[in-house]
């Protein structure tokens, strides 16, 4: 897997252009029909103008994501995307164990009345309401790398600033008590 977080300076896009890409994404790409606002959500659909690339631009995040986090690896499949104001974060506290593996999350999340989130729900989640800060996941979507190794795109913030990178989640794994899961009311 390569490194999402550029080497240099001279690898990080002029950030007037960058600004200028996201707005001018925003404005065209950004915009629910009238019939997607009255039900609060966005529905994404194959032949559908708003691709992956252009909700992971709408998020501003400061770097590029993961490289493995395209349109190859994680198609927009056509499912309707939930409305923000149906999903929520919970920890492994929440669902009523620590240090779980990914198995034992999905099973609790499921117990609890919810389904993991997608990508492209978590991406609506990061520019409507994520925090900038908390580590969340979203375990409704992933990607088997080349390893056998299940890929789960997450939202996380650090030293490199806000990001979208993939965590390693395979059934087996363990998450060590760090960070949140966006679920979404069945």
């Amino acid at each position: 897997m390569s490194n999402p977080i550029p080497k240099s300076d001279d690898d990080i896009p002029d950030e007037s252009v960058t600004k200028r890409f996201c707005g001018v994404i925003e404005e065209m790409m950004w915009k629910p029909s009238s019939s997607e606002m009255s039900t609060g959500s966005l529905s994404i659909a194959p032949g559908d103008s708003l691709t992956l690339a252009a909700m992971i631009a709408a998020c501003r995040f400061t770097r590029p994501p993961n490289p493995d986090i395209n349109e190859r690896n994680f198609p927009l499949t056509g499912s309707p995307v939930a409305d923000v104001a149906d999903m929520l974060t919970v920890s492994q506290k929440d669902l009523g164990g620590q240090n779980m593996t990914t198995s034992e999350i999905e099973a609790a999340i499921d117990r609890k009345g919810f389904r993991p989130a997608t990508l492209a729900e978590q991406l609506v989640y990061a520019k409507e309401k994520w925090n900038g800060k908390d580590w969340i996941a979203a375990l409704g979507s992933s990607w088997v790398g080349p390893g056998g190794f299940r890929g789960v795109p997450y939202l996380f913030e650090g030293d490199g600033g806000r990001l979208l990178l993939l965590y390693w989640g395979s059934p087996e794994c363990r998450w060590l008590g760090v960070g949140l899961f966006l679920v979404v009311r069945k």
